[in-house]
This record gives structure tokens, sequence and C-alpha cells, in this order.
């Protein structure tokens, strides 16, 4: 845990580094409020269409999903952090297919609380420099719910 713990630490001392971006824009309120907007909109717009080319939903997908959403602000989106490492990226990879296989039961209701922890621990594994919890929102809107057939469960996209 100690390992995961120092590469967080990283994440809130390299997120400084991170807030350069392509508007030029250098108050961290200013650019907040602007990647907010921009985000908002972007994913307003998602529906099940956006495959991004990609035949196998896995971690080039969330990549994308990430270049979609923040490409238009941050010289690094649609890259993972520098502190991602292997290990870090095998246990993304378990992470979603441990999402796809609970996917497969019949009854959401039975695997919801599941599939809302494994959506947690792939946000924690923090595999970007910043929008990790809006990529995951995105990827639950594009490839978890329609899955799921009567669309009530949308609590984990408002939680935050």
């Amino acid at each position: 845990k100690s390992y995961y713990r120092f590469k967080l630490m990283y994440a809130i001392i390299s997120k400084r580094q991170y807030n350069m971006n392509k508007l030029g824009i250098s108050n961290e309120f200013d650019i907040e409020n602007i990647e907010r907007k921009i985000v908002e909109y972007k994913m307003s717009i998602l529906d099940s269409r956006f495959t991004f080319n990609e035949k196998i939903i896995g971690l080039e997908y969330l990549r994308k999903l990430h270049n979609f959403l923040f490409g238009d602000i941050y010289f690094t989106a649609g890259n993972f952090s520098k502190r991602v490492d292997e290990e870090v990226i095998k246990i993304a990879d378990k992470i979603m297919f441990d999402i796809y296989s609970l996917l497969e039961y019949i009854n959401y209701e039975e695997v919801k609380l599941e599939i809302n922890k494994k959506l947690e621990e792939l946000i924690n594994l923090q595999l970007f420099d910043d929008g990790n919890h809006r990529v995951v929102s995105g990827y639950f809107k594009l490839i978890i719910e329609p899955y799921i057939k009567d669309n009530k469960v949308k609590e984990y996209c408002m939680r935050r």
C-alpha cells in the first residue's frame, strides 16, 4: 500500500507541473473553470458510437477517451502519467477484465457494488495526471451503461 501512497503523493506534486496547458493560462482557478466547462460539454455528447476505432475496449480506449476529453486543453492529454509503470498497467488491465466478467451477469443489481468497487480501483490507480474520475465516468457512460438494460443506475457517475 505504501507503494501506491507514494505514487498518489507524486501525482499531487506533479499536478502543478501538469498545469502547463495549450491555452497559456497560468491561473489555476481559471484553467480549472475552463477545463470543467469543456469536459462537461464533451461528456454531454458522448454516446455508445464513440469507439475511437478500438475493437477491444481496454487501456488504449481509456487513453483515447482521455485525449478526447482533455486534448483541447493539455499537451499531455491521452498519455499515461510518468509514474505509471508496468505493474500499474497490469493491475488496470486486470480491473478492466474483472469489470467485463461482471457485466456478463444478467442481473446488474447483483454485481452493481462490485462493478462500482472496480471502477473506484481504476480511478485510484491515477493512470493520468488529471481527469481520472471523468475518464472513468465516460467509460461507464460509453461502455458499461449500454450493458445495463434498465438505465436507472447512474449513481456512480453522479456521485462526485
